[in-house]
């Protein structure tokens, strides 16, 4: 072989690596993409979940305000000067 068909042939391989690369990175680029859209996804349903858990919640906190005021009342008042205590010794 001679030095021309040698360096022609090195010219062709690195192209073909080139293109080989390229491809990998654009295959690469689409699956972070189509990972990222998934990720995406599921937080949004994690947070829609997150927020019916919450509202739910907040029914049952109202409904048991609602059947039993003194208690809640005296809870209330009983949590506020706990954390009134905690809040002073600092």
């Amino acid at each position: 072989m001679n030095k021309e068909a040698d360096t022609t042939n090195l010219q062709e391989d690195l192209s073909r690596l080139r293109a080989d690369i390229e491809s990998l990175s654009r295959t690469v680029k689409d699956i972070a993409a189509d990972r990222g859209a998934e990720g995406v996804r599921r937080v949004k349903e994690t947070a829609e979940k997150v927020r019916e858990g919450a509202s739910e919640a907040q029914l049952r906190v109202e409904a048991e305000i609602a059947n039993r005021p003194l208690t809640s009342v005296l809870a209330a008042f009983g949590v506020g000067m706990l954390i009134g205590r905690l809040v002073q010794r600092r």
